[in-house]
């Protein structure tokens, strides 16, 4: 059934990057370098490896690595279904959680972006239930390979390893060797790609994601919080906070029993890491929490359970049926492909823009400002914005695709709306 979904919403949705990290990841089936941003640090080897396996097989780049993303959401699903029947030994139970996984719009998002969030949640459930039913070693290459294709989350793999570690007896050599193997594998590749240029760019990226822009606390993220941006999506953005936040109410994960407390833990970690540590502009980095979150409600609150999994099918069948099939940067595009060639001053998707729009003159506000506008104002000036702007009159509104999707607003340019943008975060 989860393969069923997989397969229609592949089918329903064009193959359509929508990222500059997408593009990234496609530019390094070609060339994989750091150092040339294809993909960025920390280069997630394993991911581009399966992709290029499938591109070998004669798949287009970005469906290469969308194929992935939509087979990780469906695998996730299934994980969860097998790990809440493993915790309960209910049936009814575990397939509305699995259903509930499937169903949710955040990760469909996900699915459909070919970015490595997909792929690496499911290597954390399938790390979770080998770790609940005791099959230490299994696991212990599960989180190697997850280090490989989803390395932003090192911190619940390191939490993984060092209770594989402990709570398996004997042969912990097999445990070290599953663990370390295939991320050191993938340091090689990458090293033999970029040589000591490699540290450069590490540690270049490490401090614009925690000083820049890759964290609430960054200057360009600064006054842009997670509230703010659940915020964006109504009723929506409200329940899915409420989700990830719910395993304080149904059940405190240190309370849990002993067989099941990896789930909580690795929930908490996961959680803070992601409130703290990552940018609130990309609602996808909350599907880790959120899929730990809905697994846990399942294990706690069967009922619950149940009734979430009617009411988000109800609402995932009106949302494909009514929401746009293209995200909204890709309807931006199509829209500004229409009118005479100008400036585009915007922050979202940059790269992706300028490649779709390459006879315009394209602008980051953040670094350039009025200055670079005023160069260009003998034409037509345009403002791509992710909130809508306070003084403009004339504005087209581009619906996101899904949860997670940024709403766009396009409209003439001003000197104030300018100066709103370069003061602000994206």
């Amino acid at each position: 059934m989860a393969m069923i979904v997989a397969f229609a919403l592949a089918v329903h949705y064009p193959a359509r990057p929508a990222t500059d990290d997408a593009l990234r990841f496609i530019a390094a089936l070609e060339h994989f370098s750091l150092v040339a941003q294809q993909p960025h640090f920390p280069g997630y080897p394993g991911l581009v490896w399966l992709a290029d396996w499938l591109h070998g097989m004669g798949l287009e780049g970005f469906a290469a690595f969308r194929t992935l993303s939509l087979a990780g959401h469906a695998l996730t699903a299934v994980l969860a279904t097998a790990l809440v029947h493993r915790a309960t030994g209910r049936e009814s139970v575990a397939w509305a959680t699995g259903f509930l996984v499937l169903s949710q719009p955040l990760g469909i998002h996900t699915a459909l972006s070919g970015l490595s969030d997909a792929p690496g949640n499911a290597c954390l459930v399938a790390a979770l239930y080998a770790c609940v039913r005791r099959r230490y070693r299994a696991a212990a290459w599960l989180i190697g390979f997850g280090v490989i294709v989803r390395p932003g989350l090192g911190l619940i793999w390191l939490y993984l390893a060092a209770q594989t570690w402990l709570s398996s007896e004997g042969r912990r050599a097999a445990i070290v060797a599953g663990v370390v193997a295939l991320p050191l594998f993938g340091l090689a590749f990458m090293w033999s790609r970029d040589g000591m240029a490699l540290l450069g760019t590490s540690l270049t990226f490490l401090r614009g994601h925690f000083l820049i822009w890759g964290s609430p606390w960054g200057d360009m993220g600064e006054r842009l919080g997670w509230f703010t941006s659940l915020s964006r999506f109504g009723w929506e953005g409200a329940l899915l906070g409420i989700l990830v936040v719910s395993p304080f109410v149904f059940h405190p994960p240190w309370r849990a029993e002993r067989h099941i407390r990896p789930i909580g833990v690795a929930w908490c970690l996961v959680s803070v890491w992601t409130l703290l540590a990552q940018n609130p502009e990309n609602l996808r980095h909350l599907l880790p929490p959120l899929t730990l979150s809905m697994i846990w409600i399942g294990v706690h609150a069967p009922l619950t359970t149940q009734a979430l999994t009617l009411v988000r099918i109800t609402f995932t069948l009106v949302t494909v049926s009514t929401a746009p099939r293209l995200p909204a940067v890709v309807q931006a595009a199509e829209a500004l492909s229409e009118k005479p060639s100008g400036v585009l001053i915007n922050r979202h998707q940059s790269r992706l823009l300028q490649r779709t729009l390459p006879s315009w003159h394209h602008v980051d506000p953040y670094y350039s400002g009025e200055h670079a506008w005023a160069l260009h104002r003998s034409l037509p000036v345009w403002h791509l914005l992710n909130r809508t702007p306070s003084d403009a009159i004339d504005v087209t509104y581009f619906e996101p695709r899904w949860l997670g999707d940024t709403p766009l607003y396009l409209s003439p340019a001003s000197i104030k709306s300018i100066r709103s943008s370069a003061s602000t975060a994206p």
